[in-house]
């Protein structure tokens, strides 16, 4: 097991290693099957590693820079395309960045800050794994949360985190089950909206250490640092999680 690699194995680089192609070999449906009705039959996306200055601007209110997000695989988007038609371009008035969750598998999800109320970011084959599951690097602990830029917030204050396709996209039962016997600490840290607290909920109920932003607070990590800072953000999970 993954628990067994961490406690044999003391160097740190042969622990990576390790663990990273335990990761790899094993790939278990973490998220409930979902039927498409959809008749798209491809999709993909252009991105760019030249960042305007408008988009820089956006990150760096999470005091992340373009090394940092392209670390944690976010580019900003040219274009993306289902069955060859252009759905989205990215522009000033709508600028758009693209989540690469697996490059084998051609997985990702669009990202648009400014989207209309009601329209959803958009994803393609993302719908059996947990989003920044590429990245993980150890097994001591995960924090399940709202969205990738909320991940992202997480990792700038050091700890591991992934998210689903959306915060209402649930992890199967078999899902948690793995979970559970891979980390050794689970947190759930979800928005503090009535969707958000209910999924909140159920997490918890299977097991996952309450992370809670607290009543009357932004709704996410992401909203949080920006109207406090990372240092209180910090502060109120290690109030919950330990460390």
């Amino acid at each position: 097991s993954l628990l067994a690699i961490v406690e044999q194995e003391e160097d740190p680089y042969l622990l990576t290693q390790k663990v990273l192609a335990r990761l790899q070999s094993s790939d278990p449906a973490l998220i409930k099957p979902v039927i498409s009705k959809s008749k798209i039959t491809s999709a993909g996306a252009n991105f760019r590693k030249f960042w305007n200055d408008y988009e820089k601007t956006f990150w760096a209110q999470g005091d992340m820079n373009p090394t940092f997000c392209m670390q944690e695989n976010c580019f900003p988007l040219v274009n993306m395309n289902y069955d060859d038609k252009i759905i989205w371009k990215s522009t000033k008035d709508y600028p758009t960045y693209l989540y690469i969750n697996d490059i084998k598998t051609n997985s990702f999800q669009c990202y648009r800050p400014y989207n209309p109320k009601g329209q959803k970011h958009l994803s393609w084959n993302v719908r059996d794994r947990l989003i920044g599951k590429s990245l993980f690097t150890h097994c001591n602990d995960l924090i399940l949360t709202s969205s990738y830029k909320d991940k992202m917030v997480l990792k700038k204050l050091g700890y591991q985190a992934a998210t689903t396709t959306s915060e209402t996209t649930l992890i199967s039962e078999k899902g948690i089950a793995w979970l559970k016997k891979t980390f050794s600490k689970l947190g759930v840290l979800m928005n503090s909206d009535i969707a958000g607290l209910k999924v909140q909920d159920h997490y918890v109920k299977q097991g996952f250490i309450n992370i809670s932003l607290g009543i009357n607070q932004p709704k996410d990590p992401w909203d949080f640092m920006i109207k406090y800072n990372y240092n209180e953000l910090h502060y109120l999970i290690k109030h919950y999680y330990g460390f």
